[in-house]
């Protein structure tokens, strides 16, 4: 999924171009810059080694390294192992945001057996389900508590999902109101463990 975007980095400079156009505004206004990027906004990561990637008329290195391809063979070794291109701090929040989920959609709220809302509660992100989850006990509680958002129609679902989309805030506080819902609740394996042991003991 991040392939073309690192493509593009590669090629075209993108993050370069936004953050320092971003960057003259803001010296404009006479504030402080808080990043300068680089032109290529990439690590090269294998076998120990994570340098950066620099691109010299028309030939790409990695920095401290014996490595070069010119960019047909840069392009064929992204396609072949985009495993070793890691995104720097400027490239992060857009990786994030790519490729690690922010929302999730639990399955079976529309039929009659609500799949487990509890594996997406655990990365801290909101959890959209439908109207049918009365008797899940984790799903109605934390429906309660706002972490989990029960809709009707697939336009509520719609609006739901354009909300969090939009407001960075609420995303985040409805994840935390997840994150802390799953840490209150941990320890429950060990308990069980203890009393099939109880049980077990008393049979012995």
């Amino acid at each position: 999924m991040f392939v073309p975007i690192m493509k593009q980095e590669l090629l075209e400079q993108t993050a370069f171009k936004k953050v320092s156009e971003t960057n003259n505004k803001l010296e404009d206004l006479g504030l402080k810059i808080q990043v300068n990027p680089r032109e290529i906004n990439l690590f090269y990561m294998h076998s120990g080694l994570r340098e950066r990637i620099v691109e010299t008329d028309g030939v790409y290195t990695v920095l401290d390294s014996d490595l070069k391809w010119n960019k047909s063979e840069l392009l064929k070794h992204l396609e072949e192992f985009p495993e070793r291109f890691s995104p720097n701090v400027i490239m992060r929040p857009l990786y994030q945001e790519v490729i690690l989920p922010n929302i999730a959609y639990v399955g079976g709220g529309f039929a009659t057996g609500l799949h487990n809302t509890l594996e997406p509660a655990v990365f801290e992100i909101p959890v959209i389900i439908g109207e049918k989850y009365e008797g899940f006990a984790e799903a109605e509680e934390l429906v309660t508590l706002g972490g989990i958002i029960s809709v009707n129609s697939f336009l509520e679902l719609k609006k739901q999902v354009d909300e969090f989309f939009n407001d960075n805030d609420k995303q985040e506080l409805t994840g935390q109101i997840n994150s802390k819902y799953i840490k209150e609740k941990a320890g429950a394996t060990p308990c069980i463990l203890n009393e099939l042991n109880s049980v077990l003991a008393t049979k012995n």
